[in-house]
């Protein structure tokens, strides 16, 4: 784990929850990225649509942001991706995506403002909703193939501050949601 690790949301793309350059789709790519297992694609989905979008008018504004992180295995390659979005609601909603299969990361995650050149922080309780690997794991057994674990993602609520540290599990998607 590398304590300096930082993930960086900074101004919008867009206004709107349409994304009009080519940025890719991130349930998707995540969902292509944890293979062909079942019900894992259904959990992605739920996770992202509930946690992560929330419940609004479906006119309402969303913002979508671009992001960074500086989180690399030993061989320079980043192993975390991370997607946020601004809910009409206020709140902030990051979709982390912890490629390391072995490995968890500790993340700071700071919100830069370019403009400003400011940084922001989440500020108060904050809520962390993961799923991987020690939530689900296919067992390929031709015709007997199962899941062993096969649990529903774990949701927990921190007190986040300026130097927070969030822990993304080895091989994992994770959603925090609170605001800054």
């Amino acid at each position: 784990m590398r304590p300096s690790a930082r993930l960086t949301i900074g101004q919008p793309v867009v206004e709107v929850a349409l994304v009009v350059k080519p940025a890719g789709d991130p349930v998707r790519d995540s969902v292509r990225r944890v293979g062909k297992f079942p019900r894992v694609k259904v959990h992605i989905r739920r996770i992202v649509a509930t946690a992560g979008m929330g419940k609004n008018r479906k006119d309402a504004e969303h913002r979508l942001f671009p992001s960074a992180s500086d989180v690399k295995d030993d061989e320079g390659h980043v192993v975390v991706t991370a997607y946020a979005h601004e809910r009409p609601d206020g709140q902030w909603s990051l979709m982390l995506v912890n490629k390391d299969y072995d490995h968890p990361h500790q993340v700071r995650i700071v919100f830069h403002n370019t403009e400003s050149n400011r940084d922001d922080f989440f500020s108060g309780p904050v809520t962390m909703i993961t799923f991987g690997k020690a939530q689900y794991q296919w067992h390929p057994d031709r015709k007997k193939g199962h899941a062993d674990p096969d649990r529903p993602p774990v949701k927990s609520t921190l007190t986040a501050g300026k130097n927070t540290m969030h822990t993304l599990l080895a091989a994992s998607l994770t959603i925090i949601r609170g605001k800054r």
